[in-house]
């Protein structure tokens, strides 16, 4: 008995608007925990003293497993594979979580007691740009307590988590991936 890649009997269609959406959505937060690893990762070195060295390091390294994480679930998810799909959602909601704890410390008007300020005093539109660049955006949104920013930090990972929730039709119309009626 031969090992079937389930990806290989749906080569031959199209994975549709719903997963190609979730796909790019993917690669862009991708892209966007890159950027900010690569921001952070050079302010870091030039000037270490502004920031905490264990919370970056954990920052950065956080950055990178979600950037590899969304590239692998996004390849997953274009090759008709199941598994990426829930890379995806997954990977999004524990970004989204950072996000949701900066929203509430924001709302509670909360302060660190230890002064930690990455990029202080650069305004409200810059820290809310920043905020996009992914887990790197929303720590830094964390420790600004800035509710805008702490909102648009949770977008990128909330939408892209909403776009690979749903099953994708052309799997449910084919037989494709998923559980099968009457076999269990």
């Amino acid at each position: 008995m031969l090992y079937e890649n389930p990806g290989a009997a749906h080569a031959g269609r199209s994975i549709g608007a719903v997963a190609t959406l979730a796909g790019s959505l993917a690669l862009l937060g991708a892209v966007l925990n890159l950027i900010g690893v690569g921001r952070l990762g050079l302010d870091f070195l030039h000037d270490p003293g502004d920031f905490d060295n264990s919370l970056a390091y954990i920052t950065l390294l956080g950055g990178l497993l979600t950037a590899a994480m969304l590239t692998y679930g996004a390849i997953l998810l274009f090759r008709h594979d199941e598994t990426g799909r829930f890379t995806v959602i997954v990977t999004s909601w524990v970004w989204a979580a950072i996000g949701v704890v900066g929203l509430a410390l924001a709302l509670v008007d909360y302060s660190f007691d230890y002064g930690v300020e990455w990029f202080a005093g650069t305004g409200p539109v810059a820290e809310s740009l920043f905020a996009l660049t992914g887990i790197v955006g929303a720590v830094t949104a964390l420790l600004a307590a800035d509710p805008i920013a702490a909102l648009v930090a949770l977008a990128p990972p909330v939408l892209t988590a909403l776009a690979a929730t749903p099953r994708y039709p052309s799997d449910r119309a084919t037989g494709g991936p998923g559980p099968r009626r009457g076999s269990g």
